[in-house]
């Protein structure tokens, strides 16, 4: 009876689990083998570490490892190995939480500059207007705010070259 047990334990816990989902079976597999004999406990022990080590660090391996050598029984050693794992776990996702608010700081500060730079550009095109034209109808005002970084850039470039205020159309509509 024990021995099916342990198969039955091996099997519930071999698959493709989560590691939140590893846990919960660890707990039902420690209630299930709770009396079960040295020998068995020995592959128990064994099996379990190749499983749970494809859910770890190569340095928490080594931690793991010893919780498992160190536990006198199932219940002991299930109980010691979810404390660590919950505790690894709650790491990498803390470091996946902060390496995650970094690129998107990051990205928010390309985005930031780039939009400032659009901007910057745009008040040049502005007061080149102005000083080429001197009075800007408000159309053309509204139709510049509008357009793109690209666009904008080309229209910089070409202010020199217009003679009519009315040339802005080709860039605004």
């Amino acid at each position: 009876m024990q021995l099916s047990n342990l198969i039955s334990s091996i099997f519930l816990l071999d698959g493709r689990i989560d590691k939140e989902e590893l846990i919960e079976k660890l707990r039902k597999v420690a209630d299930t083998l709770k009396n079960i004999a040295e020998e068995e406990f020995i592959i128990l022990r064994n099996w379990l570490f190749s499983v749970v080590s494809r859910f770890l660090p190569k340095d928490k391996e080594k931690e793991v490892k010893e919780i498992l050598m160190q536990s006198e029984g199932v219940k002991e050693m299930i109980s010691n190995l979810e404390r660590s794992l919950r505790e690894e776990f709650r790491k990498t996702r803390r470091e996946a939480l902060q390496e995650g608010l970094k690129k998107g700081k990051l990205e928010g500060l390309k985005i930031g500059k780039i939009e400032g730079k659009i901007e910057g550009i745009r008040m040049v095109v502005f007061e080149q207007l102005r000083e080429k034209f001197r009075d800007i109808p408000i159309e053309y005002i509204e139709g510049i705010a509008k357009l793109d970084g690209k666009t904008l850039l080309q229209l910089a470039k070409d202010i020199l070259k217009m003679e009519k205020l009315e040339e802005l159309k080709k860039y605004i509509n």
